[in-house]
């Protein structure tokens, strides 16, 4: 679909509608084509969202902490460090908290979306515990976590006028597609009976890595009285050294 189009008001005006700026957005239009051959939009609307299931509140605050953008190699400060850090988990207990690893565009799977989890061998120790998860990219869980690696936003942004990468992330949200440009400039499998890339519900929360700064849009309205929480644009630590925390009760009452 076009990224502009012309649609004509009850009082007969024509007026021009800017949806995202860039192609691969599902909408049905409803109108007529004019002698000129232009296509004349009367009506327009976006796929609808499955409102997601009510979560019930916590005793005490759980945490999800989030990072991205490693980039381990034996000259980074980091992996020579990496042994200690281990170390001081163990003194916590290894079994209490869960990690899941997601791979990114420079890590060694395929690189079409939606990339598929990293190999076990690459982590032959934690592997073998059940916390430690490798996971495809983009990946959602039991509190809707939306999650991508951050390809998505990296593609969109050269090819569109907005300079607002939260205002991007949260245009996919609304118009249901993680990666709108799929396959034209970002590779992915060629999907014939469903698209994994399309949003069917909406997610508590919706982010992405490795992007440039930290940022947050909070909470928005995607439907009347249903709000959701954007916490985007988690940069990478290897040029940031930042890492997100999101608290799992603050959630639960916005979203309540």
């Amino acid at each position: 679909m076009s990224y502009e189009y012309s649609e004509k008001s009850s009082s007969s005006q024509s007026i021009v509608v800017n949806i995202l700026q860039f192609f691969g957005i599902v909408i049905a239009v409803h109108g007529y084509e004019d002698d000129k051959g232009i296509f004349i939009v009367k009506d327009y609307c976006f796929k609808d969202l499955l409102i997601p299931k009510q979560l019930s509140s916590l005793k005490e605050d759980k945490f999800f902490l989030f990072a991205s953008g490693f980039l381990l190699s034996e000259t980074s400060i980091i992996f020579n460090q990496l042994e200690y850090l281990f170390l001081f988990h163990n003194l916590i207990s290894y079994t209490i908290t869960d990690i899941d690893i997601m791979p990114g565009v420079n890590d060694p799977c395929c690189y079409m979306l939606p990339q598929q989890p990293l190999h076990p061998c690459m982590f032959p120790s934690s592997s073998k515990r059940k916390t430690t998860l490798c996971l495809a990219n983009p990946y959602d869980f039991q509190i809707v976590f939306l999650q991508t690696s951050g390809q998505n936003l990296d593609d969109i942004y050269p090819l569109s006028t907005i300079d607002d990468r939260v205002q991007i992330l949260e245009n996919c949200l609304k118009l249901c597609a993680i990666a709108p440009i799929c396959p034209d400039t970002l590779s992915c499998y060629p999907y014939v009976k469903n698209d994994p890339l399309i949003i069917t519900d909406i997610p508590h929360v919706f982010f992405a890595g490795n992007q440039p700064k930290f940022e947050t849009r909070g909470f928005i309205e995607i439907v009347e009285h249903l709000t959701v929480w954007l916490e985007l644009e988690i940069p990478s630590y290897n040029d940031s050294n930042d890492f997100c925390i999101v608290v799992q009760n603050e959630i639960l009452d916005e979203i309540a």
